[in-house]
């Protein structure tokens, strides 16, 4: 009998060794990913990475809440300006200026809340500033004052020297 040789191809693979490949290729995928996340999550714990996003949030919060705060006390610093400026302390209207001392304690408390934040150090100097202007308005009034009644003064010793000098 003649051998007979059986042809097998070089590329014929039978079901057994594909599902031996599939299960092999599969094992290495996963442990190659395992391997991999295990360094990504230990080089970047996702507490660092979670913290860090929740703290760009917070900061981020915080500073809109400061805008918002700064276009409130704009308002308010119009206010103190326009009620400064318009302030007479010849007429006595004690009102006026408890508005404008209650409106510059707010201000000085902006900062007094939030004094960790040197930020908020401005509304204090604001505050202090106008503060400053609204004493500055009374001194220069009192002084005015003092002037007037000093003119006055002289004048009417003057008047009293001539009427002596005629005599």
């Amino acid at each position: 009998m003649k051998k007979e040789e059986r042809v097998v191809s070089k590329h014929y693979v039978n079901q057994r060794e594909k599902r031996i490949a599939m299960v092999y290729v599969s094992v290495c995928f996963i442990v190659l990913f395992s391997i991999t996340g295990f360094f990504f999550l230990k080089n970047n714990s996702s507490s660092r990475i979670f913290g860090r996003k929740e703290k760009l949030v917070s900061r981020m919060e915080n500073i809109e809440r400061f805008k918002e705060l700064q276009t409130m006390a704009a308002l308010q610093c119009d206010t103190l300006y326009a009620g400064i400026k318009k302030f007479k302390p010849n007429v006595y209207a004690s009102y006026e200026e408890n508005d404008i001392r209650y409106e510059l304690n707010d201000l000085k408390g902006i900062y007094l809340k939030n004094s960790w934040d040197r930020r908020y150090k401005m509304f204090e100097q604001i505050s202090t500033l106008y503060d400053m202007w609204l004493t500055d308005r009374k001194e220069l009034w009192c002084q005015k004052e003092n002037l007037r009644d000093f003119t006055i003064n002289l004048q009417d010793c003057e008047m009293g020297v001539r009427e002596l000098k005629k005599n």
